[in-house]
Formats: C-alpha cells, sequence, structure tokens
C-alpha cells in the first residue's frame, strides 16, 4: 500500500495479521503507523485469499453522449506503455495479475452539453457481465465538470503597448558582472568560458547556468542586444551538455547517457537553434528523444519515449517532454514510428498524450476536489509556455481557458503588498510539507509562501503568460498583472547561474509579446 504526499511516497506493509485484523507498518520496519482521518476517501486493495488476480472494469457510466474512452496499461503508472487488453467479456483488465495500474484516457465531444456529470466505475475480481461484479469488487464514484470552450477573437487584441516598468534594469542584468549574478558572472561573451568551466559536476544539483537552458537563453541575449559573441557561451554549454568537450572533461551528457539522462535536466531548445552553428547538436536532440537512428528506440528521456506521465508530480518532465517531441517536429525532424508499432503509441499519439496529461494535470490544480499530488507555481509556469507553444500550432481551445484559470489563481495568492509571488498555494499537509519525515528528507515546499524575498527568483517562470493571454484576450487585467509580476523579478539577485537562467528563460518573450513586435501566435526560440 502506498500513500502521496507532496509527490513523494509513502509505502506501507500490511503487518501483525491476526484473523481479520491487521496493522500497518512502514515499508520494511516493524513500525506501526497510526492513522487518523480527515474526511472520506476511496480505496481499492485486492488482496485476495488466493493470492494475486486481475481486475476487471465492469461498468463504467455516466458520461456524455458520444464520450470515447480509452484504457491504458500505465505498468505501473510510469506511462502509457500500451492500451489496456479487453478481456473475454469486454472489459478492460489489467492482466498483470493487479501489478499493472489501469489509467483511462477521456475524449468527451465538443457537443456535450455543460454542466455537471455523475461517474461511477465498477472495478471486480472476476470477469463479469451485465454491468455488475460476480466477485470482490470497488465502486468509485466522483463529478465532472463539463465546460464550453470559446475560441478568443483576433479582434480582441490590443492596439497600444504602454511602455514596461523594470525593463531597463531586465536589459542591463543580461550581462552585467562584477559578482551581481547577472548573465556576466556566469559566462564571459568574449570567450565562451562558463563559471564554473565545467557546467556537468554539479548535474544533479542543478545550480550553474546551463540548467533552464542557458545556451538558449545567452544565444537570445546576444540577438536582443545585437552582440554575436555571447552565442560562444552558447556553444559552450550545447557541446557540453549535448556531445562534450573540453571544459567537460571530454564527455557530453546526451551522448555519454545515450540520451537518458533525468526528465528535469532536458533543455531542448538551445540545441534547436545552436544547430545554424554546430550541428551536432541535431544529434544531441536524436539521442534524447530515443530516434537516433530514425525510429522511435527504448533510450532517450523516459517521458517523450513514453508519452508522458500520467501522473501531475512529473509536470516538469512532461512539459520538457512535450518541448522536446515539438522541437524536432519544428525542425522537420519528427522520426519514424517503427513497423508495428501500436496505434497507442505512435509519434503522433505520443505528442497528444502529452499535452492532454500537462492541461489535465493544470486543470486539477483548478479544481476543489484537489485531484493532485503537489501544485507549484514555477512548475505550472513551464508548464503554461510548452501548451501555448502546442497552441500556437494546433489553436487547441483548451489552452486559453486553462491559461486563464492558471494566471488567475496564481495573482490570487500574490502578495501585492511585498511584491511577492507565493511558491505553493497548498497548507501544510498531505500536498505540501515543510518539515522531513520518515519518507522524505529535506523538505521545505514553501507552504502558502508569499513573503520569502527569494521567491521573486521564480517570477519569471511563470509571468510569462499573463501577456501572452493579454495579447489573444486584450482584458488589460492581465497586462497590469503581469508587468507587476514582471517589474520585481529582479528584486533578488542570482545567487547561482541556474537562478540568472530561470530569470531569462522565459521573459524574453514576456517582453516580444507585452511591446507587441511579436505575434502571440509565435514564440522566441
Amino acid at each position: 500500500m502506498d500513500t502521496m504526499a507532496t509527490g513523494a511516497f509513502a509505502l506501507y506493509d500490511i503487518c501483525n495479521v491476526s484473523g481479520t485484523q491487521f496493522q500497518l507498518c512502514r515499508h520494511g520496519t516493524s513500525t506501526v503507523e497510526t492513522f487518523s482521518s480527515a474526511g472520506t476517501a476511496v480505496s481499492i486493495l485486492f488482496v485476495p485469499a488466493t493470492g494475486l488476480t486481475n481486475g476487471y472494469i465492469v461498468s463504467n457510466t455516466g458520461w456524455p453522449n458520444g464520450t470515447v474512452l480509452t484504457w491504458g496499461d500505465s505498468n505501473g503508472g510510469i506511462g502509457w506503455l500500451s492500451d489496456a487488453p479487453i478481456s473475454a467479456n469486454g472489459n478492460p483488465t489489467n492482466d498483470g495479475n493487479n501489478q499493472n495500474s489501469l489509467i483511462l484516457k477521456v475524449d468527451i465531444p465538443t457537443s456535450a452539453a455543460p454542466g455537471d456529470y455523475t461517474i461511477s466505475i465498477v472495478d471486480c475480481t472476476t470477469d463479469s457481465t451485465g454491468g455488475t461484479c460476480g466477485g470482490l469488487s470497488d465502486t468509485l464514484t466522483f463529478t465532472i465538470t463539463v465546460t464550453a470552450l470559446v475560441h478568443p477573437s483576433d479582434a480582441n487584441e490590443p492596439t497600444s503597448f504602454p511602455s514596461i516598468p523594470g525593463l531597463s534594469k531586465w536589459v542591463s542584468y543580461m550581462t552585467s558582472n562584477g559578482g551581481g549574478g547577472g548573465g556576466g558572472d556566469w559566462c564571459d561573451g568574449a570567450t565562451g568560458v562558463t563559471n564554473p568551466t565545467n557546467q556537468l559536476m554539479n548535474i544533479g544539483i542543478d545550480r550553474d547556468v546551463e540548467f533552464y537552458d542557458g545556451g538558449l537563453n545567452y544565444w537570445r541575449v546576444a540577438t536582443y542586444l545585437n552582440m554575436p559573441g555571447w552565442k560562444l557561451c552558447t556553444a559552450n554549454i550545447q557541446q557540453q551538455t549535448g556531445h562534450g568537450n573540453a571544459a567537460s572533461g571530454g564527455g557530453g551528457l546526451a551522448i555519454s547517457n545515450n540520451g537518458r539522462i533525468n526528465g528535469y535536466d532536458l533543455f531542448p531548445v538551445g540545441f534547436e537553434v545552436n544547430a545554424a552553428q554546430d550541428p551536432r547538436s541535431i544529434s544531441s536532440l536524436q539521442y534524447l528523444a530515443g530516434t537516433m537512428n530514425g525510429p522511435i528506440t527504448s533510450q532517450g528521456v523516459a517521458w517523450p519515449v513514453l508519452g508522458c506521465h500520467p501522473r501531475d508530480a512529473y509536470l516538469r518532465e512532461n512539459s520538457y517532454g512535450l518541448d522536446l517531441i515539438m522541437t524536432l517536429d519544428r525542425m522537420g525532424l519528427t522520426p519514424i514510428d517503427p513497423p508495428g508499432t501500436s496505434a497507442a503509441n505512435t509519434w503522433k499519439v505520443r505528442r497528444q498524450r502529452c499535452v492532454d496529461e500537462i492541461i489535465g494535470s493544470l486543470s486539477a490544480y483548478l479544481e476543489s476536489e484537489k485531484r493532485f499530488d503537489e501544485n507549484q507555481y514555477f512548475i505550472s509556469g513551464l508548464a503554461l509556455d510548452c501548451i501555448i507553444h502546442w497552441w500556437q500550432a494546433t489553436k487547441d481551445p483548451r489552452v486559453p481557458m486553462v491559461v486563464k484559470a492558471s494566471l488567475d489563481q496564481y495573482y490570487s495568492n500574490y502578495n501585492t503588498s511585498t511584491h511577492i509571488a507565493m511558491w505553493n498555494p497548498e497548507p501544510i499537509g498531505p500536498r505540501c510539507l515543510n518539515v522531513a519525515n520518515w519518507y522524505v528528507s529535506a523538505v521545505d515546499d514553501h507552504c502558502r509562501d508569499n513573503t520569502s524575498s527569494t521567491n521573486t527568483q521564480l517570477h519569471n517562470l511563470f509571468g510569462h503568460a499573463f501577456a501572452w493571454y493579454w495579447r489573444i484576450s486584450g482584458d488589460d487585467t492581465y497586462r497590469t498583472e503581469g508587468d507587476e509580476v514582471f517589474s520585481h523579478a529582479l528584486d533578488t539577485i542570482a545567487d547561482k547561474g541556474k537562478v540568472w537562467s530561470q530569470m531569462y528563460r522565459y521573459s524574453f518573450n514576456y517582453v516580444a509579446w507585452r511591446q507587441g513586435w511579436l505575434s502571440p501566435e509565435k514564440s522566441i526560440q
């Protein structure tokens, strides 16, 4: 048995069994855990006396007419490996003796009437017929709300673009040096030498300027200021994170690991822009996507290879995975689906599944039911960026709706007195921890913290979406709120290269959209 808290698993073993009574012990120990209930919940737990058994979905009702339901096999929750098997009686089943998790993809038609729908799903230990269970069962009941989607009108776009408060500081900090944390402190624009020289020495600690796509950020600095020398920083960083160079000790992050790197270290767009001056960046991208030999393979970063993770605890990794997928598509490097690829795992389907997972996670943060693991606004900002790119390619009408609601929640928790955004809107509890415990060490999730001055260093990971939504909606509320967030993003200087990078990763788009010289249908790459 496991429970979730702030994205971490707390594992428990059934112990001290006596007749029909048992206790729960912390996994691998004899320490008995005592629980108290703060409400109600549904738990599905099959432990048949004869051993493990398959589970079958024998009833799934309440959805709007025309809804398409697709069950998937997540192999324990790591991703959509394939569509779930269908039993002899037509029931979706987790045929791994209850070891594989079933996940459900729901496609509700645009013709569905808006409103609330009560859903009922019956899980059964036997392959029963007629919608009833002939064995042990659990019934999961919950409510969904269908909302009508509205496409924004081009007629609403703003026609005037007032000056941006704080812009001059943002410009000067791009290249300043001397210990104030500006761009010149983390890379020398004349030589391309980074600080520290080896950008891979702290991989996993994630403190250096390569993190948050530092190579891309210096490319943008070079372009914005018309100072090409800063592209030397891009070249060096992308070499170290790709094929390697002398500064990284010869080996590069992507190639040395055959593309299998941590999902939170995946920054593809720097390789995209650097390909113009170093074609090896293309093969670095292909290694990361598991497409080096053309077809998709099991190598590469797990999230794009599997089509993203179904849990919101991996929203950051899912967002970077979708970034990689769309980067390859933009570059004309969309891979070939190998012969025999199932319909559930083509490149196109994986891409759509990533989008759906990301929009689903962001939507969960906005609902009162709180069906999520954790909610950190800066991670939501990464997700908003990638679904804005998706909207630019597809005009998916879900995107503006989710972006607007996310902005509204973010600013409702913004401290206008101290000009500090909230880190995590959840109170101390199962979705936000502020102290270490037996299954998570060194935790401080900044539960409802909008007073710590360092929170401003995260402003520009989220604030870009204000300018984008203002441009497509014409609602001036989002311009003024975005300017408030942007103008205080540099109130606390960068104490490490990573922080400088996060200040600039998305803020070029904020400035471009906000000043009006870039259409909201495009982003700066």
